[in-house]
């Protein structure tokens, strides 16, 4: 399966109120306020219910990042372009 980085960033742009072109590797929890627990669980079920996958309880206390999801889709197997 594959996925464009633009549906990833739209993701993360609806669930945390930001401009797509704000997005980029170094986008994570820690420099944006906005992306708090809450609005992190979000995120992890809208990823999980757009692309089909389903996160492990420790995978999703590690994605705190744009860079660290694509990682993480990749280890599952899936091709970003």
């Amino acid at each position: 399966m594959k996925i464009s980085e633009t549906e990833i960033k739209k993701i993360l742009a609806k669930i945390l109120k930001i401009k797509i072109s704000k997005i980029t590797d170094d986008f994570s929890m820690t420099s944006y306020p906005k992306w708090d627990s809450l609005n992190h669980l979000k995120l992890i079920i809208a990823l999980e219910g757009k692309i089909g996958v389903s996160f492990k309880e420790k995978e999703v206390t590690q994605i705190t990042s744009y860079k660290l999801i694509k990682l993480y889709l990749k280890k599952m197997g899936l091709k970003i372009l």
